[in-house]
C-alpha cells in the first residue's frame, strides 16, 4: 500500500466536474456506480496528464474480486492507473460499463476544454462495441435520423456512426493534446486508430471482422427499417444472425486468452491490464519527456 501514498482517488479538481452532464446524473449505468460516478482522477501534482476514456474494460470490471480486502485494487490495476505511474502523470479514467461510442466522444471534447492545468496530455479511447447508442436518447439528434435513412445494413450504420466519431476525434487534435484510439474487442474503424485493438495484444493474433458482440446490440439493428423502409427486412435479418455468429466466435476467443474473465463481456483481469499497459509504455515510451 505504500505505493498509493499521495494519491488520491475520485478526488475532483475544480474543472472535472465540468465533465458530468444532467443526462450522465440520470443514466442507470452511472447511478449503479455510486460515489464514484462516471469517473476516477489520481493526482500526482504532475504537469502530465493521462486520460482514458470506454466502458466497462476500461472501468476495470471485475478486477474488484481479485483482492476483495483492497479497496483501491480495482482503481489501481487498470491499465490506464498502470501507464499513468509509469509516465507520473496525473491520471482521469472516464469509464461507465454498458456505456456507448457517442458518450465518449463527448467526453473527449469535454476533456479537452478542460485541460488548461496541463503541460502535456494523452488521451487513450479505448471504444467499444458499435450500435450501442443507435436509436437509443444518444441519438436523438436529426443528424443521426440522416445518416440512418443513407444505410441499407448494419455495416453501412457500424462505418457511419465510426466516420462521424473519427471526424469528431480528429478535430480535437492539436500540439498538446495526443490521441490514441484503440478498440477493446472489435474491429477498428477509426481514422488513424492503432492497429492492435486490445484483444489483439492479449492474444498476440490478429482477429477476423467483428463489430458488435453483445446479445442486447445486434438485435437493435433490425430497428434500421424504421430509418429506410426501402431495405428488404429478410436481408437484413440474414445479416444480423452471421454478426451473431460473429460474436459467438469472439467469445471463444475472448474467453481463452488466459487474461479474459471467462463469463459475461470477458473482462480483462489484473494480467490483461498489465499486459496492454505494457504495449502502451513500449509503443510511446520516446513520446513521454
Amino acid at each position: 500500500m505504500s505505493a498509493m501514498v499521495g494519491m488520491k482517488f475520485g478526488v475532483s479538481m475544480p474543472n472535472w466536474l465540468n465533465l458530468v452532464t444532467d443526462q450522465d446524473k440520470g443514466l442507470e449505468e452511472v447511478i449503479k456506480l455510486g460515489s464514484r460516478g462516471c469517473y476516477d482522477f489520481v493526482s500526482r501534482n504532475s504537469k502530465k496528464l493521462l486520460v482514458t476514456i470506454g466502458d466497462s474494460w476500461t472501468y476495470g470490471y471485475r478486477l474488484a474480486e481479485e483482492d476483495l480486502d483492497d479497496p483501491h485494487f480495482r482503481s489501481s490495476n487498470t491499465f490506464g492507473y498502470l501507464i499513468s505511474n509509469e509516465f507520473n502523470a496525473d491520471f482521469l479514467n472516464i469509464s461507465v460499463p454498458a456505456i456507448n461510442n457517442l458518450w465518449m466522444i463527448k467526453k473527449l471534447e469535454a476533456v479537452c476544454k478542460n485541460v488548461e492545468d496541463y503541460n502535456q496530455v494523452d488521451v487513450i479511447v479505448m471504444a467499444t462495441e458499435l450500435g450501442r447508442e443507435f436509436n437509443t436518447d444518444f441519438d436523438m439528434d436529426p443528424v443521426y435520423t440522416q445518416l440512418y435513412k443513407d444505410c441499407w445494413t448494419a455495416k453501412d450504420v457500424i462505418v457511419a456512426l465510426s466516420d462521424h466519431v473519427s471526424n469528431r476525434i480528429e478535430s480535437c487534435r492539436n500540439e498538446k493534446i495526443k490521441i490514441h484510439t484503440f478498440t477493446n474487442y472489435v474491429t477498428n474503424l477509426y481514422k488513424k486508430g492503432n492497429a492492435d485493438n486490445w484483444l489483439e495484444i492479449l492474444c498476440d493474433t490478429k482477429v477476423s471482422e467483428c463489430y458488435a458482440i453483445g446479445s442486447w446490440v445486434i438485435p437493435k439493428f433490425k430497428h434500421l427499417v424504421d430509418y429506410n423502409q426501402a431495405i428488404d427486412p429478410t436481408d437484413l435479418k440474414t445479416e444480423l444472425l452471421t454478426m451473431m455468429e460473429q460474436a459467438e466466435k469472439r467469445f471463444k476467443l475472448i474467453y481463452n486468452t488466459g487474461y479474459n474473465h471467462k463469463a459475461g463481456y470477458g473482462h480483462p483481469n489484473s494480467k490483461g491490464h498489465l499486459k496492454f499497459a505494457e504495449y502502451f509504455i513500449n509503443q510511446y515510451r520516446s513520446k513521454y519527456a
